[in-house]
């Protein structure tokens, strides 16, 4: 392959790339079912940044925030593990628990 030709599947790709990420409102912008597949880390970083989104304060103490993101990643764990949910945006949830 030529380096011509690399060189433009991959600003191609680029484009994509930038294109999709204007659709999305964000890491948040997820279902439930694929926030349930999400690493532990990844949770917690959606959580994190669905409670920014939602204008929900996150504890300025480490622990504090730690088992405030902790505790909703459970609850969205406990409410995105039903079928029923599944196709549930996490930027549609309430917030309910903490």
């Amino acid at each position: 392959m030529s380096r011509m030709r690399t060189g433009a599947m991959v600003a191609g790709a680029a484009i994509v790339a930038v294109l999709n990420a204007g659709c999305s409102q964000g890491p948040a912008d997820i279902t439930c079912a694929q926030f349930i597949k999400l690493s532990t880390s990844e949770q917690m970083d959606t959580v994190k940044a669905w409670r920014e989104k939602k204008s929900i304060s996150i504890p300025e103490n480490e622990v504090m925030a730690g088992m405030a993101l902790s505790s909703d990643a459970v609850a969205m764990n406990a409410y995105c593990s039903k079928a029923k949910n599944a196709k549930d945006k996490l930027l549609d949830l309430s917030y309910t628990w903490g």
